[in-house]
Parts: C-alpha cells; sequence; structure tokens
C-alpha cells in the first residue's frame, strides 16, 4: 500500500479462501498501478481486487483501503486530475463515494455500477466499452 508520496506505507495479504490481513506495522493506503504511466481519468475503487479488475480492462486504477480512508492520499496523488469514483452498490460504498467526491480537489464523477462493485462487473463480462458509455451519462462536479 502507497501514501500519496509513492511511498510504501503497507503491505495487504490473502490468501486463496479470501481472507486479508496487513502485515504487522503496515499502514493503510492506496493500491496503485506500478509500471503504468498515468491515465485521465483515474477510476478510484474500493479495495486491491477492484483495483486489479480495473487494471484488467487497461484503467489506471486507484484503489482505496475501504469504503472510507485514503482520502488524504488521494488528494496529495491526484492533485487536480480527473477521477472517477466508482462506488460499491451498497450503502457504506455510496456513502464513502460521496464523501470522497466531497473531499477532493479535483473534477469527480461517481459511477454507480450494474453490479455489486468493479470485479463483479468484470466477473460478469462488463468491458470497458460499457464503462466509457456510462461515464459519458454521468454528472461531473467540479471543485
Amino acid at each position: 500500500m502507497w501514501d500519496g508520496n509513492g511511498k510504501v506505507i503497507g503491505v495487504r495479504l490473502r490468501d486463496d479462501k479470501g481472507a486479508k490481513w496487513s502485515v504487522s506495522g503496515s499502514k493503510n493506503g492506496l493500491f496503485v498501478p506500478m509500471g503504468m504511466e498515468p491515465q485521465r481519468p483515474a477510476w478510484l475503487v474500493e479495495g486491491a481486487t477492484d483495483a486489479a479488475a480495473g487494471l484488467s480492462l487497461g484503467l489506471y486504477t486507484i484503489g482505496r483501503p475501504a469504503a472510507t480512508g485514503g482520502e488524504e492520499h488521494l488528494h496529495k496523488l491526484l492533485g487536480r486530475q480527473r477521477a472517477v469514483i466508482v462506488a460499491d452498490a451498497d450503502k457504506p460504498g455510496l456513502d464513502g463515494a460521496r464523501r470522497l467526491a466531497a473531499v477532493l480537489s479535483c473534477p469527480t464523477a461517481i459511477l454507480v455500477l450494474p453490479a455489486k462493485d468493479l470485479r463483479a462487473f468484470v466477473l460478469a463480462d462488463g468491458t470497458k466499452a460499457m464503462l466509457d458509455a456510462m461515464l459519458r451519462s454521468v454528472i461531473w462536479k467540479r471543485p
């Protein structure tokens, strides 16, 4: 996990049964794609598996540690870059997306998918073209 300045601040692990934990001494941070040039917009999702799902579609996807959290790191990392906040389709996900949009100082759009989250969308054969089509119908909030 990374902070907003590009420093590793934690390591999260997951076993083959889905249990996850952080290495002792880790702090919550962002799951940022390595070796990929930043793209616009940045796609902000909840968790490492949603970030991996976005990367599988070729999106510059940054994962937050949970529905809330990571705001200060994202604020530093993104600056004024446009960001699509992909909200998990549940109350914590929607509330977290709204809170994040309110604190970022960049143009944001909240996208709610016809699936629980981006990972489920990709598993249901969702495509980048579908996301691009949905993104054309959202309202962008300017800071």
